[in-house]
């Protein structure tokens, strides 16, 4: 097509711009009037009749649409419309709104041609409209007509906009307000909150690949937001099987995780670890932590993985009696640094596909361990306990005994409730969706009680790690980079209204419903299943080769799951259409 046309309100703006203005005016009912027009109950010219009378429209109204207007530009129209004018099509705006506020975001966008209604005031300030075609009720596409519109698309959302499929290619967009024509209708339509996912609509193959030669993020953004089953109507995606491609790399290893791109690009000041600004950072990171993971802290930080927190934990305390509760690979690590950090282990492990169960674990406690070792969620294997329900139950009969609970791909993801756990045990490259290099670690005070006097290790000794909290500081140099972006982090989750654990339960539900669908067998039992990982048996030999090729990458089995399973890490910021792409490609390979 050589020629794109868009309308514009709640299309290339996310708002309808008469009722924001009549609601800034005061004008009352203009708002079921636009509803009218836009269902098609009224004709265009009543409807710009009767709203030009409640609302006695000044100028300076329409500079301050068009300032509502700039801030309310749909994401990707700016990047939509560059990548359109590269590829040398002509870009024009047909619009019912009115000109005048519409002509600054048209400046904005790069857009010379705008058709739309002109008001004009005569020498009593009162208001018409200069004639148009706009007024009547198949006004756009005489609009198109007048234009020239030649192999022409039209973009838009109302039923007035149906009316262009006579003159151009109609594609409805539903991505703001999804009105009942739109799915009544059998023309192929876009409502991805990114338009340019209407690129493989308005591109032909040659010209989308020549675009991701030259602009291969935005191509790669279109694919991904087209090819999400649920931003599309009408269309057969396997027709496009073409962009996958062009789809972003779909990061499902269980950590580290994808971060957020917005603090990817984030500038932040280096500052030294004793430096006022540090000790700020610190003691804000001690206040609001507690409130979005759900853990009361405090926090202690060290520049190390989660594996080091294992053993410092087992390293402070005088050698006891250890029982290693596991259900996968992870939880035999616990058990191995408690047996090189002079510990007397014994160990239960789950039955196949489980977490551990009260009615296994409760016998063993007639032996009085003095340390209990807890995996929350395995990352090996996917299976899932609920460390806190046991922590409860156990120091009911071992008032004294230390729970050690191994968080790492659990913390942030999952509730945990630590009012009887000792030891809590993370970082910062799973769920937090950060760096690695950050090692996190909560303490009890009954913990501290337990410790021998010396650690026999410097960078290890938690009497350390302790004395420089209290001075609002780490005892060492930490990453001070990931601490800044973990701040960012918290900002922005609170920023989004974003609810991790529902989210990770959510994204977790989603994944193992459409295992199921496909026929593949997870790992963990119902019952059992991390909210962050899940492990699946490998239907082929070729799949996880193949599904690299197709632009996803999980992680193989780990341990003695190596080889039979594929992990996909389901935690941080892994987002519904890239389950659903996930699963679509991999049904894609069964059918192969």
């Amino acid at each position: 097509m050589k020629q794109i046309y868009f309308d514009f309100d709640s299309t290339l703006v996310s708002t309808e711009g008469i009722d924001e203005l009549a609601s800034f005016i005061g004008a009352e009912g203009v708002e079921e009037i636009t509803r009218q027009s836009m269902a098609g109950e009224i004709p265009p010219e009543l409807a710009y009749q009767r709203r030009l009378e409640v609302m006695k429209l000044q100028p300076h109204h329409l500079s301050y649409l068009a300032q509502l207007y700039l801030a309310n530009l749909c994401d990707g129209a700016k990047e939509l419309v560059e990548c359109l004018r590269l590829l040398k099509k002509t870009v024009g705006i047909v619009s019912g709104g009115f000109r005048r506020a519409i002509l600054p975001v048209a400046q904005e966008l790069g857009i010379d041609t705008v058709y739309a209604v002109e008001p004009v005031w005569d020498e009593k300030n009162q208001v018409s409209l200069a004639p148009t075609a706009l007024m009547k009720p198949e006004g756009k596409a005489t609009a198109l007509f007048e234009l020239n519109a030649d192999d022409a698309a039209f973009i838009g959302d109302g039923i007035t906009d149906y009316a262009t499929r006579e003159v151009a290619r109609m594609i409805p967009y539903f991505g703001i307000v999804k009105r009942g024509w739109v799915e009544s209708s059998d023309l192929p339509s876009y409502g991805g909150r990114d338009l340019r996912g209407l690129l493989p609509l308005l591109l032909n193959r040659e010209e989308f690949e020549l675009l991701a030669r030259l602009r291969p993020n935005d191509a790669r953004i279109a694919a991904d937001f087209f090819l999400d089953s649920e931003n599309v109507l009408h269309l057969d995606l396997m027709e496009y099987e073409w962009l996958f491609g062009h789809t972003s790399r779909i990061h499902l290893i269980p950590g580290p995780t994808a971060t957020d791109p917005r603090i990817d690009v984030a500038c932040f000041p280096m500052t030294g670890h004793r430096s006022e600004g540090f000790l700020k950072l610190y003691a804000r990171l001690q206040e609001k932590l507690p409130e979005w993971l759900g853990l009361s802290g405090p926090f202690y930080f060290t520049a190390s993985s989660a594996s080091a927190l294992l053993e410092m934990v087992l390293l402070n305390l005088p050698p006891a009696r250890v029982l290693s509760a596991q259900s996968g690979s992870f939880g035999q690590r616990f058990e191995e640094v408690a047996r090189i950090t002079g510990h007397d282990v014994s160990v239960l492990k789950a039955e196949s596909g489980c977490g551990i169960l009260w009615e296994d674990l409760k016998p063993r406690l007639a032996h009085n361990p003095e340390i209990i070792l807890l995996t929350v969620s395995e990352t090996s294997n996917g299976t899932f306990t609920d460390a806190s329900s046991l922590a409860g139950k156990i120091r009911e009969i071992l008032p004294d005994a230390l729970i050690l609970a191994d968080a790492v791909s659990a913390a942030g993801g999952v509730r945990i409730d630590d009012t009887h756990l000792d030891a809590v045990i993370f970082g910062s490259q799973k769920c937090l969706a950060l760096a690695p290099g950050l090692g996190i670690l909560t303490l009890s005070e009954r913990y501290f009680r337990a410790m021998k006097q010396s650690a026999e290790s410097w960078y290890l000794d938690i009497s350390r790690l302790r004395e420089n909290h209290t001075r609002g500081s780490t005892m060492a140099t930490p990453p001070v980079r990931i601490l800044q972006e973990l701040q960012a982090r918290m900002e922005y989750a609170r920023l989004d209204q974003d609810l991790p654990f529902e989210r990770h339960r959510n994204m977790a539900e989603m994944v193992w419903s459409q295992a199921e669908k496909l026929g593949l067998e997870i790992y963990a039992k119902e019952g059992h299943r991390s909210p962050t990982v899940t492990s699946i048996r490998i239907p082929h030999e070729k799949f996880l080769s193949n599904m690299k090729k197709r632009g996803v990458a999980f992680a193989d089995g780990y341990g003695d799951r190596k080889g039979l399973d594929f992990r996909i890490g389901h935690m941080g910021l892994v987002q519904p259409h890239q389950i659903s792409l996930t699963f679509r490609k991999i049904q894609e390979e069964l059918k192969a």
